[in-house]
């Protein structure tokens, strides 16, 4: 079980160490829409600057008091907060104020810790690893910034072995299916339980968009068990 610590509200944005080009994930309130765009600078309590996002190789320009649900990660830590689009600027280049936020959700995750979950799976490899036929079943039973935890009736490969885990979380009502490549770890057989197998994986050449949806997914669940 992840033990972290909450903060609400008592992590000034300024302080949470963010830089200039550090992506900024916007959730529209109304339409669920999706998107990245890069911090270029703010002023406490005025507003927060960012380039607009690139949507297929275009900027999409932000419209003036658009709402949007705000994600970051940053030192461990991820954080949260609700913002408006105050203006959009065309000159000298187009960018956008958002709304400062008073109030910010903010969330301590160790790299090394591990929220207990029951997630169904499937894992393939792109190597031979002597396991026999890919995809194989598996229920992950517990996830962290850094790995998983797995359990299935057939064995994945041994110490080392490459693996791609695939799963759904939710974050936000938005369902994301995350392929995660993976290195086993440890291999523990399991007696006298429903799974023979157990397999430690560690998460490799992470994208910047799958650990923001799996920071999301940790963030969620850990305020859904603190009752946040």
């Amino acid at each position: 079980m992840v033990a972290a610590s909450q903060e609400n509200g008592s992590t000034p944005f300024d302080k949470l160490g963010l830089k200039t080009g550090d992506p900024l994930h916007l959730e529209s309130i109304d339409t669920k829409s999706r998107f990245t765009v890069r911090l270029i600078g703010y002023v406490p309590g005025g507003s927060i600057l960012v380039l607009p996002p690139v949507i297929k190789g275009k900027q999409m320009l932000l419209k003036k008091d658009k709402l949007y649900n705000v994600r970051a990660a940053v030192g461990g830590k991820v954080c949260a907060f609700r913002t408006q689009v105050l203006y959009t600027h065309l000159q000298p280049y187009a960018y956008s104020h958002l709304l400062y936020p008073q109030e910010m959700q903010a969330l301590q995750v160790r790299e090394s810790e591990r929220l207990d979950v029951h997630l169904d799976a499937t894992v393939t490899s792109e190597f031979d690893t002597g396991a026999g036929e890919w995809p194989k079943d598996a229920v992950i039973v517990d996830l962290s910034k850094s790995g998983a935890g797995v359990r299935c009736q057939e064995p994945l490969g041994v110490e080392g072995h490459e693996v791609i885990l695939h799963f759904i979380v939710t974050v936000a009502g938005v369902s994301k299916q995350l392929h995660l490549k993976s290195v086993i770890r440890n291999r523990i057989p399991l007696e006298g339980e429903s799974h023979r197998y157990f397999f430690g994986l560690q998460f490799t050449q992470l994208s910047e968009a799958a650990r923001l949806v799996l920071n999301g997914y940790i963030f969620e669940k850990l305020r859904e068990r603190d009752g946040g």
